[in-house]
């Protein structure tokens, strides 16, 4: 699992230092094995996005990145990666940052070898006379610390060398690679040493020659542990928990029909199966099988750390771009609530009003595609969608916290245009949703039996797509966020009892007066607007990051109205009929 590699700061649940028998010892490296080579995959598909000129048809693509958290902000996690792909792209190939991540891969490909030697070494003990101390090991067994180190993921240190590395800002170089125990992160401030990883990467920093030399025989590297408190892209250690946890809950994830939704869902068998591919999955007498409850928990461990870093990027991106940051700042974390599961979340509506003015200041990329649903089955239309802030000085409510002067274009994007997107490799925001005549349970009905109708000449199509270019998206578009539900949770106590609405109301009123009722007024002519609980125009479903190129080409894939997913396991259509 990543978090035995990867942990996950406070959000974790493992016990590193828990003596386990060396019966058990198989069943923890059955989970590192996997964990490692998920960990390789996300990291290595994150440097050949970061490389590519033209887009690889064969790649699963940015959409591999897609977690699903249970907090309903997939926009959230989209403009996340679009950040960190556009801050490593702009820093270019050989920082430290992009050689740290390779160093890291390198390196978890030794562990994994290791673990898959380690664990045979383990299973053969109860079928050989000698014991665990040929191994050498303890009859008690190992510690999961213990495990790392054998591996060669931790490195146990002298009382003195520890002293040393906690003295030393916790960063990475490609001269000298350093490994610093958990124990010794342990006592650092992480927000601090983070800022001092990100500047201290000069040679003149280093320990002298004779040690430099001794720590470069170590195959490791310094792993801090996992911060959501704060959002700090320059920082190679959190981009990598980020990538690596989005990546395992885009992977195990699938889309599937339910009475009254079609959304997604995180499985732990498929990953428990995937793990028997990597690891043999036999384990003789007297080693412990292992089960798919370790894998649950890091799964809600993941959700929990990326719904918490998804709230500090919010806070993060809101005092760079929100007009009146110590108000919009205030209402994101007066509105932050935690469900019984570990999963952290803002209120959805006021995060958009957050994203509304990066995508306007910040000429942020966006497709919108819309599937509309005519008698004869569905059609795929593509526009090219574009944000941006008008004259400043004609601003008619000054006090609001909704700017009015923000408006969308929408761009048709057909013929030789569509056939040049296609060409595009760069990630683009990705919106898609569906349009019908009816509303959420007549899409529910049509959904399993719809199929493709390919006809340019559909009236209701054409009509549809017209219509959608005369509406004003911004309004819609706040529409539909004033009509979604607040929190993808239920709250719970006496905020349970009041409902969301009201309590995040109430948060409003108290904060900034009339930004409730502008909440009120958008909910109530959703319906007339044909989104919100009608679909008559058009109503969000999923936002993903990904190329043009790369999407419409998987769309093509599918005559049936699915939410695309990245192609990383092979998925059936669940529901469909």
């Amino acid at each position: 699992m990543a978090t035995y590699l990867f942990p996950a700061g406070k959000h974790s649940k493992l016990s590193f230092a828990a003596t386990h028998k060396p019966s058990a010892i198989p069943r923890h490296l059955f989970n590192i094995v996997r964990g490692g080579n998920d960990a390789i995959e996300a990291l290595q598909l994150f440097l050949n996005l970061l490389h590519e000129e033209n887009f690889d048809p064969t790649s699963p693509g940015y959409m591999a990145f897609d977690a699903h958290v249970g907090d309903t902000s997939c926009q959230l996690r989209a403009c996340m990666l679009l950040e960190i792909f556009n801050r490593y792209r702009q820093r270019g190939s050989s920082t430290t940052e992009v050689l740290s991540i390779k160093r890291v891969i390198e390196h978890l490909q030794k562990v994994v070898e290791n673990a898959h030697t380690f664990c045979k070494d383990v299973c053969n003990i109860g079928m050989a006379a000698a014991g665990p101390a040929s191994l050498g090991m303890s009859k008690h067994g190992m510690s999961i610390d213990e495990i790392l180190q054998r591996l060669g993921w931790n490195e146990k240190h002298t009382s003195g060398h520890s002293q040393q590395t906690q003295s030393r800002p916790p960063l990475v170089s490609y001269t000298s690679e350093l490994t610093i125990s958990r124990d010794s992160l342990s006592g650092t401030s992480l927000s601090n040493s983070n800022t001092i990883a990100s500047s201290a990467t000069s040679v003149s920093d280093m320990e002298p020659m004779s040690q430099q030399e001794e720590y470069s025989k170590i195959p490791s590297v310094v792993l801090a542990q996992a911060t959501s408190d704060y959002w700090e892209p320059w920082d190679w250690h959190q981009v990598i928990h980020f990538l690596v946890y989005s990546y395992v809950l885009s992977k195990y994830k699938h889309f599937t029909i339910r009475p009254h939704v079609y959304g997604a869902n995180i499985d732990p068998q498929a990953a428990f199966d995937h793990s028997h591919q990597l690891l043999d999955g036999k384990f003789p007498h007297p080693c412990q099988p292992p089960t798919k409850r370790p894998i649950e928990q890091e799964f809600a461990v993941l959700q929990s750390y990326l719904s918490d870093l998804s709230c500090s990027w919010l806070g993060s991106t809101c005092r760079l771009f929100s007009p009146d940051r110590q108000l919009m700042t205030s209402l994101l974390e007066k509105s932050k609530r935690t469900s019984a599961k570990g999963v952290t979340s803002v209120s959805c509506y006021l995060g958009y009003l957050v994203l509304r003015e990066l995508w306007a200041q910040a000429s942020t990329p966006v497709l919108v595609v819309s599937r509309r649903f005519c008698s004869h089955g569905f059609h795929k239309n593509i526009f090219r969608a574009s944000l941006r802030v008008l004259d400043v000085k004609n601003r008619q409510i000054r006090d609001s916290v909704i700017r009015e002067n923000i408006r969308w274009d929408l761009t048709h994007v057909t013929g030789t245009a569509l056939d040049d997107l296609r060409q595009s490799h760069l990630p683009h925001i990705v919106i898609s949703g569906n349009s019908l005549d009816g509303e959420t349970a007549d899409y529910m009905e049509r959904l399993p039996i719809t199929k493709l109708h390919d006809d340019v000449t559909c009236k209701d199509n054409m009509e549809h797509c017209e219509a959608l270019l005369k509406s004003d998206q911004d309004r819609n578009v706040l529409a539909i966020f004033a009509d979604h539900r607040h929190y993808g949770f239920t709250l719970s106590g006496e905020e349970g009892k009041q409902g969301e609405e009201a309590v995040v109301n109430g948060i409003m009123d108290e904060l900034a007066p009339g930004l409730s009722k502008q909440l009120r007024a958008s909910k109530e002519e959703a319906r007339e607007l044909g989104t919100g609980p009608s679909m008559k125009l058009f109503m969000w479903q999923h936002v993903v990051l990904e190329s043009p190129g790369r999407y419409l080409r998987l769309m093509d894939n599918f005559d049936r109205p699915v939410i695309l997913g990245a192609p990383v396991l092979t998925q059936e259509l669940v529901g469909f009929r």
